[in-house]
């Protein structure tokens, strides 16, 4: 049944009710004079720190309250029975309060909210400034009780303000761990006097025991942030951060959506084949999702890896089509490499004239559709209108929901713009040329609005950047230009306000083991134990080895820690140091706070950052290179992996044309792979004819079927290069080489049995195929070549018995 309100007696059947602490006594929200809106919020969020009381029960608290005072404690005939049932309850809820306080820090305040209190301000210390209040004061001090209308002062402990206090990550621990559990350790590794508070970072009605491992932030006091974000405070294993809110929970109805944000950057590079250095560093440290670069000048010898291996670059670069002068021009998007993102190139077909890129860009579940042009000057108008055609169309590849921005260097230096506050965009003022009168004409009739102001020294503004909902696009001066700036054209950032439904959102990260974490010594004292001849006595080839499989999977599942496949990990790149690393994090941590909160101040911070970690950076990569120059005799791979690093992508194109068809996802485009792979090779096994196998000569070799030793095999182990990578059986060769002597017993059976039974296992014969771009258009399928990788183990039989007949026939070889 539900409640009645005592004021109004009506039912309450709202979630807006409050009760009070005294007398437990229900009450609609809007039948209390004074309690508005963020009073009320902050009485229901923080019920530990807040007590309401009720008007009847304020008076009397405040009644008794001056009795205190003057030592003298009435009541009228009849209410002394009541006034004591009141006294008591008070009394409790000073008590519980004392207590509570007792255990928790000292350095903030508490306070008791009535029912005629005026009002309360979210954040602040004090619902009420006290003129009598010294800040020198020690941590027992007089704090404000509100009750009614009138401010009493009394002797309570304070409480900690969470601003003075930070959320420390805490991940990789076992799912037994409780909240308790992670409150006493914390409090142990710290030395802290109390109990932190801890939250369990698990979605609602997830079974935490299926789970691999989880995580948690706990509440730290802020003069611990040095010592608790350094990795020996903590047990061996436990990943550490300080915990970072970027995003923003945004309620709609009875959804809960995400905000969220990309951020797409712009600059003429006024040339980058000088600056290609330049901008290969800037874009390892770079947390741009999208950037887009005019007058590139850049040509098909300069490959796409020589310009940054984290982001997917699309080129339209300077041509006999697209102009009759041979350098300049040339524009170039880049999207980040995450697994959030995803990306294609749309609306080039038909405009192979127009130094134009335009790319699709998924960010998490929302479409971003980025256009970025170079038009030189005095060019001809029918440029804009091809321009705006081209824009139309990507428009017409828009959803409601998508995000659209076209932008680059237009070069109308006479066209001036003018802000409307109405349609809260810039619009043309003076278009009188043919460019400019084919512009408003053609771009801005599509519907899209212009954004940027920025002008040059010359007051003029060249660059423009058109968005199809300005309430969701902000533009931004960054700090630091990626690429030195020319005195005529100015950067900018662009961020795209995004709402996404929270299970929509980013993919849940997956996991998997961390073999360089693996304890080793229990794997192998379990592989021992293991009764591999029982085991795998009835069993034929691929019996035994789907068995042996089973067991070291279980083991790896057991003993193996598992780590995080984090959504936006980057390859660690061979420069980076541990204090690079640090330098880095910082810096990408203040570039969030800005792009939330482009303030003059958090501006200059990330400008400060920015030039400390240019600086570090710089000297770490001319470290590098000069180890790579001094090992190139006693260690010429290191060398030749740099060339390759700095030659060849190891991105792949989203969109990949087969048989006059095009596959813009990933599953369509490894399909196209299969089909031309498959097809150059003939499935039919030749069979020679008798005739040509009378003409061949023969030779008597005793090879006898070869019965490999535990000996044998344990040495094939110990050969294996542990800095190759794993086969589709996902067993490092590090992993296979470093338990050899344990591995040795089970595997020399299931290779005998093999030999024996005269079948290869079904599982060996499984590859992952991995295109490589040979020549032509990176677009076109049947210009790549597969490369197989297999697993190890096969490999090792395959050495073992390359050894054994090539002993037996090297004499007639």
């Amino acid at each position: 049944m539900a409640p009645s309100c005592k004021k109004c007696e009506a039912e309450i059947t709202g979630i807006e009710r409050i009760a009070c602490r005294c007398c437990k006594s229900d009450f609609h929200r809007s039948c209390i004079s004074g309690l508005n809106r963020p009073t009320f919020d902050a009485i229901v969020k923080n019920t530990s720190n807040l007590f309401w009381l009720c008007d009847n029960c304020n008076g009397r608290f405040d009644n008794l309250l001056q009795a205190m005072e003057t030592d003298e404690v009435t009541a009228p005939a009849g209410e002394s029975a009541k006034l004591v049932e009141v006294v008591d309850k008070l009394s409790g809820i000073v008590s519980e309060l004392s207590k509570r306080l007792d255990n928790r820090p000292k350095s903030s305040y508490a306070g008791i909210v009535g029912s005629g209190s005026q009002s309360y301000e979210p954040g602040s210390k004090r619902l009420r400034e006290d003129e009598q209040y010294e800040q020198h004061q020690p941590p027992r001090e007089k704090v404000k009780t509100v009750c009614g209308t009138r401010t009493v002062q009394r002797e309570i402990k304070t409480v900690v303000d969470e601003r003075e206090q930070f959320w420390m990550y805490l991940g990789r621990l076992h799912h037994s761990h409780s909240v308790d559990d992670i409150a006493e350790m914390t409090q142990e590794c710290l030395g802290l006097e109390v109990a932190p508070k801890v939250i369990r970072l698990v979605k609602k009605d997830v079974d935490v025991t299926k789970l691999p491992f989880v995580s948690f932030r706990v509440l730290l006091p802020d003069e611990t942030r040095d010592v608790a974000l350094q990795a020996e405070t903590w047990p061996t294993g436990v990943a550490i951060r300080e915990f970072d809110f970027d995003q923003q929970n945004v309620s709609v109805g009875n959804r809960t959506r995400t905000s969220s944000f990309a951020t797409v950057y712009y600059q003429n590079a006024g040339g980058m084949r000088s600056k290609s250095k330049q901008f290969f560093l800037a874009l390892a440290s770079s947390d741009y999702d999208v950037i887009a670069l005019t007058e590139t000048w850049l040509s098909d010898d300069i490959v796409d890896a020589e310009l940054s291996p984290n982001y997917t670059i699309f080129r339209q670069d300077r041509s006999a089509r697209t102009s009759d002068r041979r350098r300049g021009g040339g524009v170039l998007i880049a999207v980040r490499n995450s697994p959030v993102h995803a990306c294609t190139r749309v609306v080039s077909e038909g405009y192979e004239h127009l130094e134009q890129v335009a790319v699709r860009v998924k960010v998490h579940n929302h479409h971003i559709l980025v256009c970025c042009i170079y038009i030189r000057p005095n060019s001809d108008p029918d440029i804009y209108v091809s321009h705006g055609a081209a824009v139309q169309e990507l428009l017409d590849l828009s959803t409601h929901d998508d995000s659209v921005i076209v932008t680059g260097d237009y070069n109308l230096p006479h066209l001036s713009w003018y802000f409307d506050d109405d349609l809260n965009c810039l619009i043309p003022l003076n278009a009188s040329s043919e460019q400019e009168l084919a512009l408003t004409e053609n771009v801005i009739s599509t519907g899209l609005q212009q954004v940027c102001s920025l002008t040059n020294v010359n007051g003029r503004t060249l660059d423009l950047a058109f968005v199809n909902d300005v309430n969701s696009v902000e533009l931004i001066e960054p700090p630091t230009p990626i690429l030195k700036t020319d005195r005529h054209h100015k950067a900018f950032v662009l961020k795209a306000v995004f709402y996404a439904g929270a299970s929509e959102s980013s993919p849940l990260p997956g996991f998997e083991p961390d073999f360089s974490n693996c304890d080793y010594v229990r794997v192998s004292e379990a592989l021992n134990s293991v009764d591999w001849d029982t085991l795998l006595r009835d069993q034929d080839t691929n019996g035994s080895t789907a068995t042996f499989y089973d067991v070291v999977y279980n083991l790896i599942q057991q003993f193996v820690p598992t780590r995080r496949i984090s959504c936006t990990r980057t390859g660690k790149l061979p420069w980076w140091t541990a204090d690079l690393r640090h330098s880095r994090n910082i810096l990408r941590k203040a570039r969030k706070r800005l792009f939330r909160a482009s303030t003059p101040e958090n501006c200059a911070i990330v400008e400060t950052l920015e030039a400390e970690y240019e600086t570090l950076q710089d000297l770490r990569y001319r470290e590098y290179l000069s180890r790579v120059e001094a090992d190139v005799e006693d260690n010429p791979s290191s060398f030749w992996s740099y060339i390759k690093g700095r030659k060849r992508s190891s991105v792949h194109p989203t969109k990949i044309s087969h048989n006059g068809r095009s596959a813009d996802n990933p599953v369509d485009a490894a399909n196209f792979f299969a089909d031309f792979f498959s097809s150059v090779y003939d499935t039919v096994t030749p069979t020679a004819s008798a005739t040509y196998l009378d003409t061949l000569r023969t030779f008597d070799i005793d090879l006898p079927r070869p019965d490999f030793t535990q000996a044998e095999v344990e040495t094939a182990l110990n050969a294996i290069d542990p800095a190759k990578g794993a086969g589709p059986d996902r067993l490092p060769p590090a992993f296979i080489k470093e338990l050899s002597s344990s591995f040795a017993r089970p595997i020399s059976t299931i290779f005998n049995r093999s030999l024996s039974e005269g079948v290869f296992p079904d599982e060996w014969k499984l590859a992952a195929i991995t295109p490589i771009h040979k020549s032509g258009s990176t677009l076109n399928a049947e210009n790549y070549r597969p490369i197989s990788i297999l697993s190890c183990l096969p490999k090792v039989f395959e050495v073992l018995i390359h050894k054994g007949m090539y002993s037996a026939a090297q004499e007639i070889v």
